[in-house]
């Protein structure tokens, strides 16, 4: 039954390939992931509607919130290039930048004499 599932999703992978894997690095059907994180949302009070998919979200909003690189976010979600991160996060990405804009600004106005360089001789 577990090679049959393993032939289903990806049977390229080897224990040490996975992220879920039994403790002995056999391949873990999906379907008991699911089941198995839905039982514990119920029995911890989550909400109902909380899924892998929204842990992933979350895990990379919180790490572009925090300043992380968006190269580092790719390489931790897995995707495939960069541009996929930054297309999939750019509505949080936009708020980045505003941050950005706003300390450059700050940092400017506190330290008008940056114009000293650029006026001297």
């Amino acid at each position: 039954m577990i090679l049959s599932h393993k032939k289903l999703y990806r049977k390229d992978l080897h224990g040490d390939q996975l992220i879920l894997c039994h403790p002995n690095r056999k391949f873990l059907i999906p379907d008991h992931i699911t089941k198995s994180f839905k039982k514990f949302i119920r029995k911890n009070n989550f909400p109902e509607k909380l899924s892998f998919k929204t842990l992933r979200h979350q895990h990379a909003t919180v790490l572009l919130s925090m300043g992380i690189h968006p190269k580092v976010v790719q390489e931790r979600l897995g995707h495939s290039s960069i541009k996929l991160s930054i297309d999939t996060y750019s509505h949080f990405i936009d708020n980045i930048q505003r941050d950005a804009s706003n300390k450059l600004e700050t940092k400017f106005l506190n330290n008008l004499n940056f114009l000293d360089f650029y006026t001297s001789k």
